[in-house]
């Protein structure tokens, strides 16, 4: 089966691993507008203010080998018939 997962925050890390973990075939696009890999946005705040944690940057993680990554890639709409 192939899913398409739009923006690349860690709920959408997370879906991937789950996917991923449960359909070792599954076709995984991963899509986010940001250049960058997927950080942990709800620790941002503490990276403002000069106290950069070692996991918000990327998040430790192996999946992205696994599925196909889409930085710098906005999505306008999704065919889901396609």
């Amino acid at each position: 089966m192939r899913y398409v997962i739009v923006g690349a925050s860690a709920a959408g890390l997370a879906a991937a691993e789950a996917i991923v973990a449960a359909d070792t075939g599954a076709e995984v696009l991963l899509v986010s507008e940001e250049a960058r890999p997927p950080y942990c946005r709800p620790l941002i705040s503490y990276w403002l203010a000069g106290e950069s944690p070692e996991s918000l940057f990327p998040l430790p993680t192996d999946v992205l080998s696994k599925i196909e990554f889409r930085p710098g890639c906005r999505a306008t709409h999704l065919d889901t018939r396609a």
